[in-house]
């Protein structure tokens, strides 16, 4: 049996290659496929388009000359559209006539405060005072006195002192410490 398929496979083979050799043999008036191809594609409505001014880059690509099967194709830049047209121009400024005006002067730098603050209270019989802490050490002030020389005591209440600077008359107040009393045991 196969042996039988065989033998089938030959012939069929043998006509085959006869047919091929009997038809490359035979001249013939019809032109090769190659040749033919651009012929069909002259009278398709892609090659009608690439007429046009602005050719298809399809049609381009079908009628380029066949080449490598396997090459890479890329197809041809497309071309940039015209730069849009310029602005009119814009008018021109008048000149200003006049005097300049002069820039606002500068808001005031307020001082910076007191380089002390506030570290305890006292009450005698003379009245209240409290103790601040300084760079130039610790000292005790009662209203109307002046510390280091520049900063005169306002007013002292409970929960803040206020202290004026004499070059500038500014006002600071400093927040008096809270002191948490404990019961005696």
């Amino acid at each position: 049996m196969m042996q039988t398929r065989l033998r089938w496979l030959l012939a069929l083979a043998g006509v085959l290659l006869v047919a091929r050799v009997v038809d490359l043999l035979r001249p013939s008036a019809e032109p090769p496929l190659a040749e033919a191809l651009p012929r069909a594609v002259l009278s398709s409505p892609i090659a009608s388009a690439s007429a046009s001014p602005v050719a298809s880059p399809i049609a381009v690509a079908v009628l380029d000359e066949p080449q490598d099967a396997f090459a890479v194709r890329r197809l041809p830049m497309p071309v940039a559209p015209p730069a849009p047209p310029a602005p009119p121009p814009s008018p021109i400024p008048k000149p200003f006539v006049g005097p300049l005006q002069p820039p606002p002067p500068p808001a005031p730098v307020p001082p910076p405060p007191p380089p002390f603050h506030v570290i305890g209270t006292w009450s005698d019989e003379r009245g209240q005072s409290v103790f601040v802490a300084g760079p130039a050490g610790t000292r005790q002030a009662r209203l109307n006195d002046v510390l280091f020389a520049q900063y005169r005591v306002q007013q002292i209440t409970a929960t803040h002192l206020v202290v004026r600077e004499l070059t500038s008359n500014h006002d600071f107040p400093l927040a008096m410490p809270q002191v948490a009393f404990t019961a005696p045991r």
